[in-house]
């Protein structure tokens, strides 16, 4: 497979490729993460102006970052200004002021450094930040803009922006700013996978100086996966030799989306010829690289016709190779099988043509040992060598092939005869069975995404309470969500409170506040549907209907406890412990605060393990475990951990390693460190297992959430552990517990 991208190894995967060269590592995304954050928190604290929000784009934000190529752009949406010339006539001020703002601000009790990279153009302020003890440097746009758009008819507005655009030229650019949201949201929700083949391309752009914008490119690439439908699950290759074929020919290339506006109307209004690649987001951008080639997209055509040669040849050379092989997606333990069998039929055909009677030597056979995820597209990694002798040797050779062969086909009939979890369909992949029954799809994780924005900018126009800021939670706000099965949690940072004391004294007042707030500003809206439900003494609790689903949405009126800088005074999570240790009776209230350190922990994991996530949730759901969706994220992460953070791993082998705790969990123990040192809160509690610890509160034990049991006066895990051992059994290919003794 060499010879796809620059860098990429003799019989390396796409995957493997991906891991060591491609994606940036986990823990420079989360330094990445506190460094904005604390950025962001910073902006908020401007004394000169009025904050709404601050949304979050770039590669960073949108989740298409290539190691050592990673931007942010802030978004940073002003109360102050009526409208967009009152915007553009004080812009040269705002970024001058939002310039030494930082620059005062950003010192060592922030713990991040800070450097003007650039004088601000019309628009932005450049700068470049970093963690101070890390050094990773990435830039950052910071924009200043207004909110122009009606959340209750978002589509209504944005055309009314348009037609000001087209009235308006001299403003077109300041609109456009402000319209940004949607160019984030449009890439931001797109799965995994896409994301993946945009950082491929992305690479390649860049090592190979092709010319292209990464916005181009990420148009280009959802551009072709909406042509094929949207799949959440594809083959890279066959998508890369796509995406390539339209950059060999990228002068003939007419790409438009009508996620917002009619796109026929604006190409006829601005007289456009191809190239064209319509921004999704406004009609008066084409994000083609015109300027920077002006007119000689010869050097894009070469480039894009090299990509697609070298894909065609690896293809035909993988025909040539495999025979028979049926290549598989990287999730079903089995399907190494299938290929395995498909090398043997070719060995015997490579045998029967050798039709002389002399020795037949250094014929290919196919290591039959248990693969990993992708060995199936690396058939150099692991071959014997076989020698014969005369033609004895060859009818041996035929026979041995003949029989295991078999053999292994009859072992993959059995196989193909077992599933796992209910509703999985016999001979079917755990990745195929993931995309048909447990992740959402697409459209609804796009449309929650865009009834969720619509309450958290109503949460945020609230006119009793300053919103500092509102966390996405819960399981679709980490990105942990099985269908049917989806909830969020809103998490509203309030400035209005001094601390948690003075929040929970008056907690009533802003849950009702918000009840009949909510109840009466969605009811002005056109596209989303409210019902409530009631509340706890810490939560409003009610649904929102997405099309014609409904999810569950918890709102949490919070205070900021873990920052490090407020007021230069505060102490930090550090701090918040020691106030839960001496106020027991405020842990609760302390608890929901250090939620936003749970989404932290859970939402930056990779795909690959929010999968596995969602295999063992669905088979809570199913089998009706009595066990929390947070234990269940909270146990996968832990093993994830312990077999060395791996963003690519083979499926069955990380969950049998899930599974095993699960049939022992009366003797668990799973504690974290990120944020406080677990051995003193053990030894305080004295705690006894199975305790599975919250990583962001230690006075919380995630595994004593389940149901006491009356009868034995304890925690009861006979039925968990009952339910382990049968998943543990199907993994193992055993008969279940019901029809067989266990000694």
């Amino acid at each position: 497979m060499a010879g796809y991208f620059p860098g990429l190894s003799l019989g390396e995967t796409l995957e493997q490729f991906l891991d060591r060269m491609v994606r940036p590592d986990t823990r420079y995304l989360v330094s990445c993460k506190e460094v904005i954050d604390t950025v962001v928190r910073l902006i908020h604290k401007h004394p000169s102006y009025n904050i709404k929000e601050v949304i979050k784009g770039g590669s960073l934000g949108k989740g298409t970052g290539v190691k050592a190529h990673s931007d942010v752009d802030l978004l940073v949406v002003l109360n102050d200004f009526r409208n967009v010339d009152d915007l553009r006539n004080n812009m040269p001020k705002i970024l001058s002021s939002f310039r030494d703002y930082l620059l005062a601000a950003v010192n060592t009790k922030t713990g991040i450094r800070i450097q003007i990279t650039k004088s601000p153009t019309p628009f932005t302020l450049q700068f470049k930040v970093c963690c101070a003890e890390d050094r990773d440097w990435f830039e950052v746009d910071l924009l200043p803009v207004i909110d122009v758009l009606d959340p209750s008819n978002v589509r209504r507005s944005l055309q009314i922006v348009y037609d000001r655009m087209e009235e308006e030229c001299y403003n077109r650019d300041y609109y456009a700013k402000c319209v940004a949201r949607q160019q984030v949201e449009f890439v931001k929700f797109v799965p995994a996978r896409v994301k993946d083949l945009i950082r491929l391309i992305k690479y390649w752009n860049y090592n190979e100086e092709v010319g292209l914008s990464s916005f181009c490119i990420e148009l280009l690439v959802i551009h072709i996966w909406k042509q094929k439908g949207s799949p959440n699950n594809f083959k890279l290759p066959p998508m890369i030799q796509d995406v390539s074929e339209l950059i060999a020919f990228f002068d003939e290339t007419t790409i438009t989306f009508d996620n917002y506006y009619n796109p026929d109307n604006y190409v006829t209004k601005n007289g456009l010829k191809p190239p064209y690649i319509l921004d999704p987001a406004n009609p008066f951008h084409d994000a083609a690289p015109h300027k920077r080639v002006k007119g000689d997209y010869s050097r894009i055509h070469e480039r894009g016709r090299s990509l697609r040669e070298s894909v065609g040849a690896q293809a035909q050379m993988g025909s040539r190779l495999f025979g028979d092989v049926q290549y598989s997606s990287g999730s079903d333990e089995y399907d190494h099988i299938k290929s395995k069998s498909g090398k043997l039929l070719q060995l015997a055909r490579d045998i029967k043509e050798k039709e002389y009677v002399g020795a037949v030597s250094n014929v290919n056979c196919p290591d039959l040992s248990p693969s990993s995820d992708e060995d199936d597209d690396n058939y150099s990694r692991s071959i014997k060598t076989a020698t014969t002798e005369k033609r004895s040797g060859l009818w041996t050779a035929l026979g041995v092939g003949a029989v295991l062969t078999g053999g292994l086909l009859a072992g993959l009939a059995s196989a193909s005869t077992m599933t796992f979890f209910k509703g999985m369909l016999p001979g079917e992949t755990l990745e195929k069975f993931l995309d048909r029954e447990v992740r959402p799809d697409t459209k609804f994780l796009s449309d929650c995404s865009q009834v969720i924005d619509t309450v958290v900018r109503l949460i945020h126009h609230n006119p009793t309470y300053q919103v500092n800021q509102v966390i996405k939670g819960g399981s679709l706000g980490k990105g942990t969500a099985v269908r049917e099965h989806s909830d969020v949690d809103l998490l509203v940072v309030l400035n209005t409170f001094r601390d948690v004391q003075h929040l929970a004294e008056n907690m009533e007042q802003v849950l009702s506040n918000f009840r009949e707030y909510l109840t009466t500003a969605v009811a002005k809206t056109s596209n989303i549907a409210i019902s409530m439900k009631g509340q706890t003494p810490f939560t409003l609790q009610f649904d929102l209907c997405c099309g014609n689903e409904w999810f569950d949405v918890d709102l949490l009126p919070i205070v900021d406890v873990w920052s490090t800088w407020f007021l230069c005074l505060a102490g930090g999570v550090g701090s918040t412990y020691s106030t839960m240790e001496s106020k027991p009776h405020l842990r609760k209230y302390y608890a929901k605060s250090l939620a936003k350190l749970q989404v932290e922990f859970v939402k930056p994991i990779p795909a690959r393990v929010k999968d596995l996530i969602r295999l063992l949730k669905y088979w809570k759901y199913t089998e009706r475990v009595d066990l929390t969706s947070y234990c269940i994220e909270l146990m996968v992460i832990y093993v994830w951990r312990e077999n060395g953070k791996q963003n690519n791993f083979t499926m069955k082998q990380m969950m049998t390693k899930v599974v095993d705790l699960l049939a022992s969990f009366n003797n668990v123990r799973i504690t974290f460190n990120d944020h406080f040192t677990p051995s003193y809160y053990i030894n305080q509690l004295n705690k006894k297992p199975p305790y599975v610890m919250d990583p962001a509160n230690p006075y919380h034990d995630v595994a004593s959430d389940p149901k006491w049991s009356f009868s034995t006066m304890s925690r009861d895990f006979h039925r968990l552990e009952s339910e382990g051992r049968q998943l543990q059994r199907k993994l193992q290919g055993l008969p279940e517990e019901s029809s067989c003794v266990i000694s």
